[in-house]
């Protein structure tokens, strides 16, 4: 999230090939963060014991990342700020500013 700052922080100074590239990147990121929640033996139970957020989150914030990749390749800006702190609040991290 901290890597796309530049992008979408200033969405209407950037190409539009950049907001393109940032778009993919972010949808990548999705299914990355799907799939690797698949890949980790005894999820269930690691989420049971609140050491990673529960997959019920997780796809929560996969939603809010594919959502927060649109307005980057749009013109609609307006909720990316919100997105981005749904995702970190969802997939418990901590983001400054």
């Amino acid at each position: 999230m901290i890597y796309f700052a530049d992008i979408y922080t200033n969405p209407v100074t950037v190409d539009k090939e950049a907001r393109l590239e940032t778009h993919r990147k972010l949808r990548g990121l999705a299914a990355q963060l799907i799939s690797d929640t698949y890949a980790i033996n005894g999820y269930w139970l690691l989420s049971l014991l609140r050491l990673i957020p529960p997959r019920k989150q997780v796809n929560e914030a996969t939603s809010k990342l594919i959502g927060w990749s649109t307005p980057s390749f749009q013109e609609d800006f307006s909720k990316i700020d919100e997105w981005r702190k749904d995702v970190s609040a969802l997939l418990r991290l901590r983001i400054f500013g």
